[in-house]
């Protein structure tokens, strides 16, 4: 009854797997990544981040104003999480902020306590045996970085600063675009091992996702998010 129990949309297949059942264990499984929750005391800090969440956000607001035309939804007011509130336009900002900020070693995003793969959590470890490490917190000061979240960095970030300049903010689009070039030599550098993009490096430095690994050589994220932002595609 654990992970799969709780999983999104499961329920329409067969909503009596999720009745309660009386042999279910008090201790259940809980996952901060997987299950939806309206309380609103729930709002968390950069110590529980998941490195590609708000990222998302631009790719919806972007393709939103793509297929409406309505460009003026970019200057509508809405609340942060945490209190205040600001333009669109301001989130999509604060968002590219707080991932050019959040960088490792070799410049790239950090993996933060997940980056979609919400099994690759490259920052997480158990301390008991038995304990699953998705829902233990980071290590201190998480370092993991990832190439996934590089590439859609660098893709995003390309949309907002289309959109800056659509908007006659062309300021804003240079600076922008200044860190999106600063990302893609970032992972040219550091992400590309000869043949394709590794995954990640983990909290140890060590690659995820590489030919250098004995096993799981080949992630499928970066490949297509790396290309589809359009790194090396100048360097061939």
């Amino acid at each position: 009854n654990g992970l799969v129990s709780k999983g999104y949309g499961l329920h329409l297949f067969d909503p009596a797997w999720f009745e309660k059942k009386e042999e279910t264990s008090e201790d259940e499984f809980k996952s901060p990544t997987v299950i939806p929750t309206s309380e609103k005391d729930r709002i968390h800090g950069p110590e529980d981040a998941c490195s590609d969440d708000a990222l998302w956000l631009i790719a919806s607001i972007v393709e939103y104003i793509k297929e409406t035309g309505d460009v003026s939804f970019a200057d509508k007011i809405v609340p942060y999480a945490d209190g205040g509130e600001d333009r669109v336009y301001d989130h999509m900002k604060a968002i590219l902020n707080f991932s050019e900020e959040q960088v490792g070693a070799d410049g790239i995003c950090k993996g933060l306590r997940a980056d979609w793969n919400d099994c690759l959590n490259l920052n997480c470890f158990s301390e008991h045996p038995g304990e699953s490490f998705q829902t233990f917190g980071p290590s201190e000061g998480p370092v993991a970085e990832s190439v996934f979240i590089g590439g859609m960095f660098v893709m995003y970030g390309k949309e907002y600063a289309d959109l800056c300049a659509y908007t006659g903010d062309q300021a804003e689009a240079d600076r922008a675009m200044k860190e999106v070039a600063a990302m893609n030599d970032a992972v040219l550098d550091g992400g590309w091992d000869g043949d394709w993009f590794v995954r990640a490096y983990d909290a140890q430095s060590n690659p995820i996702g590489s030919k250098s690994c004995e096993e799981g050589q080949i992630y499928i994220e970066p490949q297509g998010f790396c290309v589809l932002a359009g790194i090396g595609v100048e360097t061939g």
